[in-house]
């Protein structure tokens, strides 16, 4: 089918094969513009996301698990994962995480009968509570914490 066709009869008594011809092709041309464009824009879209999944997977390599959790940077750090969590006859936890930290979760006794276990591992600690964590420098500290707190 000729191109020709496609313009109107008033068209093609005005203008010449060869005007019509370059209108086609400027047309044509136009139209390719347009797709190359949006094609441009969808793979600079879809590079600029696969760019910000490549750097944020380098930030999350980036932030390793400290080498020994301190009190300083635990609640700042990566957490290790426990392999193996035990519980003894007095109801204290203790196990080992994939890069074999030792952590221990130990019963507080008290006069008061107040339910508080220490969490520790490295040289990181801190107390659990049914009214929730609390950080502080030793057991007396940790009750009177809890005592001083809303239910």
């Amino acid at each position: 089918m000729d191109f020709i066709t496609q313009f109107t009869p008033e068209d093609r008594t005005i203008y010449s094969r060869e005007q019509l011809t370059n209108t086609y092709l400027c047309d044509y041309v136009f139209t390719m513009n347009k797709i190359i464009v949006n094609i441009l824009n969808t793979l600079v879209v879809i590079l600029t996301a696969g760019v910000i999944l490549f750097l944020s997977s380098l930030n999350a390599q980036a932030a390793e698990i400290p080498k020994t959790y301190t009190n300083d940077n635990f609640w700042s750090s990566p957490h290790d994962q426990p392999v193996t969590f035990e519980r003894d006859s007095a109801g204290n936890f203790s196990g080992i995480t994939v890069t074999g930290k030792v952590f221990t979760q130990k019963n507080i006794t008290n006069s008061a009968n107040i339910r508080l276990q220490r969490f520790a591992i490295d040289e990181a600690f801190f107390y659990i509570s049914d009214r929730g964590i609390i950080v502080a420098p030793n057991n007396t500290r940790a009750l009177s914490i809890y005592l001083n707190r809303q239910t």
